[in-house]
């Protein structure tokens, strides 16, 4: 607890009530990726569910007098996800609020905000910075980026480079090839076009990114090329939650994806007197869940 005994330098007037404007100033102040890379639903439940079918192959040609070919659709994967509860509060004597510094608690309120703000981003981007590891809890058992992802009418499909690579025109070039030939379990093209290319903040790759994106000349090349990623459309977008300094991905758009972030309590504030001790309580909580019902939309790259 904050007391004045141990702040004893700090005197001024103060308002408890701004407690809750300097909080959600914190939690506010940057953008968070999570809206933009995963599909956000809110949820009434302890769980949410998804399944995945495999629906029918290519269509034949048929032949006058002759039948259709009749398939039947096989269950495919589930995937449950379940809500985690998150937070963290602080309290403040009652002498600190009628004669202590604002600032002090000013700088509790902010670090409040950010502790929540911090806990919803890191969650998120794990699915990204372990997605070549974790696969225990993932619906096929297998990690996000794999080169051998089994399809549930046979065959194997991937969703990284074969060989690992660093992110440069003729990996960001094959990565794009991939995703484009994407495959159902049916395996029909998707034809997914890439959005993002997510990086994070460091350098190369960085910049490396920059590059590829936004220069009007092929940045691998002396000779005055075109760069024809400008044609693609593709958005460079730096999330710093990424902990791989050589990683990067391609994240295409939500309706081509099954990336999902389940909000069953968005953070939400509360306050109350803690009578004996005569203090004041703040605490802040949220309760989520994340995950990817099917591998098929991103794709993901560490480095060589």
């Amino acid at each position: 607890m904050l007391i004045r005994s141990n702040l004893s330098d700090l005197f001024n007037t103060t308002a408890l009530p701004a407690i809750n404007h300097l909080v959600w100033q914190m939690y506010n102040e940057k953008p968070s990726m999570i809206s933009t890379f995963y599909n956000v639903q809110t949820s009434d439940r302890d769980i949410e569910q998804t399944s995945t079918f495999a629906g029918f192959d290519i269509a034949t040609a048929i032949a006058e007098g002759e039948s259709v070919t009749y398939q039947d659709i096989i269950q495919g994967y589930d995937k449950t996800y379940t809500h985690v509860k998150y937070g963290k509060g602080f309290r403040v004597s009652d002498e600190l609020v009628a004669d202590g510094k604002f600032m002090t608690i000013e700088k509790a309120s902010k670090a409040l905000g950010r502790s929540l703000f911090e806990v919803r981003e890191v969650e998120a981007a794990d699915e990204f910075n372990s997605g070549a590891t974790a696969a225990a809890t993932n619906p096929n058992g297998e990690a996000l980026f794999v080169t051998t992802h089994a399809m549930i009418r046979g065959g194997t499909e991937q969703n990284t480079l074969t060989t690992d690579a660093d992110l440069s025109m003729t990996s960001l070039r094959q990565a794009l090839a991939d995703l484009r030939d994407t495959r159902s379990d049916e395996n029909l093209r998707l034809n997914i076009k890439a959005k993002y290319l997510v990086t994070p903040g460091a350098n190369p790759v960085m910049y490396d990114a920059y590059e590829l994106t936004r220069s009007t000349d092929r940045p691998d090349t002396a000779s005055r090329a075109v760069n024809n990623n400008q044609l693609t459309g593709l958005e460079h977008v730096i999330w710093d939650y990424l902990t791989d300094t050589d990683s990067w991905f391609l994240v295409s758009g939500k309706g081509e994806h099954e990336l999902y972030f389940f909000d069953r309590e968005p953070p939400k504030l509360s306050s109350d007197r803690d009578f004996d001790p005569g203090a004041h309580k703040v605490k802040m909580e949220t309760r989520f869940s994340h995950g990817w019902s099917d591998w098929r939309g991103v794709y993901g790259c560490y480095g060589a």
